[in-house]
């Protein structure tokens, strides 16, 4: 990953991985930290000190991607599995999760992941609407489209995704802060 001052033009490079790619560079609210994926692995990056923490995919041996980080810095919603599905137009090679993680753990808080959706189908690109609702890219019903997850405050969902495209076919999805 590489951040550009755009008053100057000047680059500085955040990553350098000796193997594999990184994807999915997602700005925490604060602006002083980044999570990204490498693998089958979950960065922290502290812009300031340049220190990371690393965590493990939670689904063993399965490929991390496109995180993404609440409004409110509390969560990290990520993709896991399903890495051919960006090289390949053909649609679901291979079922991919949908998995939020806290962002911080305190003492007695649980830090464990919480599935929202279940590896039965594509799902990708998770994006936040707000603090407590998730937009994705899902072919569970047929093609691809978008759906829309609520959570509780414990980071489960609320009930299940509710479709908000028909046919769309999308590849994507983001969401601007306005």
């Amino acid at each position: 990953l590489w951040v550009i001052e755009l008053s100057s033009g000047e680059m500085t490079r955040l990553t350098n991985h000796r193997y594999g790619q990184v994807w999915g560079g997602a700005w925490f609210p604060d602006g002083r930290r980044i999570a990204y994926s490498h693998e089958d692995r979950l960065i922290l990056l502290e812009l300031g000190s340049g220190q990371s923490a690393s965590y493990a995919s939670p689904r063993k041996g399965r490929l991390v991607r496109t995180p993404a980080v609440s409004p409110d810095g509390r969560w990290i919603a990520l993709v896991s599995g399903n890495a051919e599905f960006v090289f390949h137009r053909l649609g679901n090679l291979g079922p991919s999760a949908l998995v939020l993680l806290p962002a911080r753990c305190a003492a007695g808080t649980s830090c464990a992941p919480v599935q929202l959706v279940a590896p039965t189908a594509l799902n990708t690109s998770p994006a936040w609407l707000d603090a407590s609702s998730l937009m994705f890219v899902s072919n569970r019903d047929g093609p691809r489209d978008l759906f829309a997850v609520r959570l509780r405050s414990s980071g489960e969902a609320a009930g299940d995704p509710v479709s908000l495209s028909t046919g769309l076919e999308t590849h994507t999805v983001s969401v601007a802060a306005d």
